[in-house]
Formats: C-alpha cells, sequence, structure tokens
C-alpha cells in the first residue's frame, strides 16, 4: 500500500506546529526554564522544510501552507530577540496554522497516511 505522501507530510507540520505552539505558550506564561531556543529553533526549521515539501506536493490548503513557510523563515530570525508578547502572538499564529491543517487529517480514516 502506496502511503499518501501529502498527508504524511502535513502530519509531520501539524507534529511540528503542536510541539512549538506548547513551547511557545509555556514561554509566553513564564516558565523561561522550559523555553530552549534550540528546541524551538529546530521545529521552525523542521516546519520551513515540511512546507517546502508540501509546496512542492501542491498540498491543500496550498495558500496557508505558503504563508506557513514565508512565516516559519520569518521567525527563525526573530527568535533571539523573542519577548513574552511575541511568543503569545506567535504561539497564536502557530495555532491558527495548526487548525488549518489538522482537518485535513480527519479526511481519512484514523487520518493514518496509508490507509486508503
Amino acid at each position: 500500500m502506496q502511503p499518501d505522501v501529502k498527508l504524511y507530510t502535513i502530519r509531520h507540520l501539524v507534529e511540528q506546529l503542536v510541539l512549538l505552539e506548547d513551547h511557545l505558550k509555556e514561554f509566553a506564561s513564564g516558565m523561561e526554564a522550559v523555553f530552549c531556543l534550540d528546541c524551538v529553533l529546530k521545529h521552525i526549521i523542521s516546519l520551513s522544510g515540511y512546507a517546502q515539501e508540501c509546496i512542492g506536493f501542491e498540498c491543500e490548503p496550498f495558500n496557508v501552507i505558503v504563508e506557513l513557510k514565508k512565516w516559519a523563515d520569518d521567525l527563525t530570525f526573530r527568535l533571539k530577540d523573542l519577548d513574552r508578547k511575541d511568543a503569545k502572538k506567535a504561539m497564536d499564529k502557530a495555532r491558527y496554522f495548526r487548525k488549518n491543517l489538522q482537518g485535513e487529517l480527519l479526511k481519512k480514516p484514523n487520518g493514518h497516511p496509508e490507509e486508503s
């Protein structure tokens, strides 16, 4: 059975968004000890890479994925200057992207990319 490469890639986007959203939420609420810039940067770079793959595969919703790629690339360069207010805005944006993409996972049984 061939895996659905678009769904597989979207699943990884959603996964990285969930993790990033959690880190940003912790930082925005004052839990600096848990907030690790290296870890957050890893999630942002992963988002950019998976979004680029999705753009090549013409995943839907295409415009959301293009916007996500641009946002992740921009956030990479703003990360070192992030304060709590910016972290809250970034968390809200990550949530926006996650909500727009996770519906794609519900279109297949169990959201599994290999089920057809």
